[in-house]
């Protein structure tokens, strides 16, 4: 029988499995980028683990500022998930796509094809995408209308999904039917942004939908989110701003007339483990050692909305003057400039820390300690109102993978707070989700 208790979720990133100056150790396996073997590899250790999902972020642009000194180059994650499905049994395959760039027939196909290949296995991570006009030529819109045509695309997508009745499939050889057509319909969609009559050439996936996954923090992406998530990833360097993000999604969930409790809260936690405290700090201090401060320089400026940091002492704070005056004028990203922001203006900080920070794990929660430590952290956040469990993001592989899915998991797991095998085949199953009924 399955447990009562409440337990933790716990995804992985996987895109780039290292902080941004973790790729040059020694031990790091970061040049086998575009080996099939690499990834499969962290995979399955993922998947010893019985972590619930993998996570695939993804931008539809080259970061030229950072392909010289940064562990950028990325597969494209549905191709690179369709083949980890072939070498996984259990564990789910979240691909990032966005409602910008894309076509909502291509992406209900595309994942609806995941979800059979990997057995219901498919999460789709729904991004409106702040990057692209130099690759697509359109414009990148206000975030109002990228968020508009977000809520048709998935109104789209679940339309076609749902095209296909779950017995549509009969195969009756003796009668010469394979698929009762009366079962299968289209949907006849006109709208503002999106003109598709439909059905989708495939049939009802094993979870119905793939699980559907969000990551925006500011109003209108938590407003998005309340509306259609049922994963959320979230960005919280400490656990007040883990907790109030908790509660107002759950407050936004409710106010729609959704339940919180079909709604999984995962916030990153990026760790340097070691086996000892010490040298968890020495994994660290080497990874920290080997980043380039120029180019780092060059990308906390985007991250903080394209601001000028030029000219200032690395050792100094920088000045509220040289910050954003008010990020939710931005056009391209507004949570992650005003996070930065609150951490520039934390006592203490420095340029050289912010730095650090964006290019060790980019403002998510950060640990450094023992397998022991690092557990005691995650039960607190847990326990505390913060988080449904966290999407690790690794600061050093294959490392720190391993160490978290030898060491960590099992104290976890005898404290009660993880699961010690998989109790269902599905990501749906994995995260205790509802399956959506065909409309």
């Amino acid at each position: 029988m399955p447990s009562t208790e409440r337990t933790m979720h716990i995804s992985m990133a996987i895109t780039q499995p290292d902080s941004l100056g973790s790729w040059r150790r020694e031990v790091s396996k970061a040049a086998e980028f575009a080996s099939l073997d690499y990834w499969v590899k962290i995979a399955q250790i993922a998947e010893r683990g019985k972590l619930d999902s993998l996570f695939i972020a993804d931008a539809p642009e080259a970061d030229m500022d950072a392909l010289r000194t940064r562990q950028v180059p990325k597969l494209e994650p549905i191709v690179l998930l369709s083949a980890l499905a072939t070498q996984t049994s259990n564990i789910g395959l979240v691909g990032t796509a966005s409602t910008s760039y894309s076509e909502p027939y291509t992406l209900a196909r595309q994942f609806a094809a995941l979800d059979h290949i990997s057995g219901g296995r498919a999460g789709w991570n729904i991004v409106t995408s702040f990057l692209g006009t130099r690759n697509y030529g359109v414009p990148l819109a206000a975030q109002p209308d990228r968020y508009a045509r977000a809520q048709e695309f998935i109104e789209v997508a679940t339309a076609l999904w749902d095209s296909w009745a779950d017995d549509a499939v009969v195969v009756d050889k003796a009668a010469g039917i394979f698929v009762d057509d009366t079962k299968v319909h289209p949907i006849n969609h006109s709208g503002a942004y999106f003109s598709v009559e439909g059905p989708l050439d495939i049939s009802r996936s094993p979870q119905g939908h793939p699980v559907l996954v969000q990551a925006g923090a500011s109003a209108t992406g938590r407003d998005f989110a309340s509306r259609h998530a049922e994963m959320i990833f979230g960005a919280a360097p400490n656990i007040e701003s883990a907790q109030e993000f908790y509660g107002d999604m759950h407050r936004r969930i409710a106010a729609v007339g959704r339940n919180p409790d079909q709604v999984t809260i995962l916030p990153g936690c990026s760790p340097y483990i070691g086996s000892t405290e010490e040298e968890a700090h020495r994994i660290r201090e080497e990874a920290l050692s080997l980043i380039d401060f120029d180019h780092g320089l060059v990308t906390l400026q985007k991250h903080m909305g394209n601001i000028d940091l030029s000219g200032l002492d690395l050792d100094e704070s920088i000045p509220p003057d040289r910050l954003p005056a008010d990020t939710s004028v931005l056009i391209d990203r507004q949570s992650r400039p005003q996070l930065y922001k609150d951490l520039a203006l934390a006592p203490g900080s420095t340029l050289r820390r912010m730095i650090e920070v964006c290019l060790s794990h980019n403002g998510h929660w950060n640990l450094v300690g023992s397998p022991e430590q690092i557990a005691d952290s995650l039960q607190e956040w847990f326990t505390n109102g913060a988080c449904d469990g966290i999407n690790l993001l690794p600061a050093h592989t294959p490392d720190g993978i391993e160490i978290f899915v030898d060491e960590v998991i099992p104290i976890l797991q005898r404290r009660g707070l993880f699961r010690t095998d998989y109790e269902g085949s599905t990501l749906r199953d994995h995260l205790g989700l509802e399956r959506p009924d065909a409309r």
